[in-house]
């Protein structure tokens, strides 16, 4: 394409890295990303797919993403994850208010109860992690298993302690990241991220039309 050269070249790749179709990048931001090209394959909207771009500055970005709209000559995107030549994988994190517990610490590879369920609050999710806050003391490192109920969807996840950040509202804030995600929990993450988005753009389109 003759205007592609103006343009951060994309590939959109199956989920064995071949190349299906291909075009240039007309917006790309932290949780969204717009394709334009002349023949784009068709997706049905909510399907996950990976594309490759070239930016004009060599660098090279691997996005996963979710299909917000789908047409032969544009891709409407949400971004899940990217990950560059240079760089560890970025997240795209959803606010949340999920009330959820910690039943279980995993200590040498074994599953411990807890003395008491450990009530937490889940005030963002990522496929890569979570943002929780509590009253309990954790130590950064130590590894936890909990319960996150993801609209009515509920699932069983390791995390361990990376950050933790002093909190007005909760005492303490963690920064926690997944262990081991399987592909079953990661589908629901990443429909229940998607959900979010969906209902955000429904509303602002509300807002803006009355």
């Amino acid at each position: 394409m003759e205007y592609a050269n103006e343009f951060d070249k994309a590939y959109i790749c199956d989920s064995q890295g071949n190349v299906i179709s291909s075009g240039y990048v007309w917006s790309n931001n932290d949780d969204h990303l717009e394709l334009r090209g002349s023949s784009f394959c068709l997706f049905d909207q909510g399907a996950k797919i990976n594309v490759n771009i070239e930016t004009k500055a060599g660098v090279k970005e691997t996005i996963s993403a979710y299909v917000c709209v789908s047409q032969e000559n544009y891709m409407s995107l949400l971004t899940l994850y990217k990950t560059t030549d240079y760089n560890k994988r970025n997240y795209f994190r959803v606010k949340t208010n999920i009330k959820s517990k910690i039943n279980y610490q995993i200590i040498e590879q074994k599953s411990v109860p807890t003395p008491l369920p450990i009530d937490i609050c889940i005030l963002n999710i990522s496929l890569g992690g979570m943002l929780i806050g509590c009253d309990t003391d954790f130590e950064t490192g130590d590894v936890y298993k909990a319960d996150i109920n993801l609209n009515n969807t509920f699932i069983n996840i390791s995390i361990k302690i990376s950050r933790k950040f002093e909190s007005k509202k909760w005492v303490n804030e963690y920064g926690c990241e997944f262990l081991s995600i399987s592909h079953q929990n990661e589908r629901e993450i990443c429909k229940y991220i998607f959900d979010k988005e969906r209902q955000k753009l429904l509303i602002a389109k509300e807002l803006e039309n009355s």
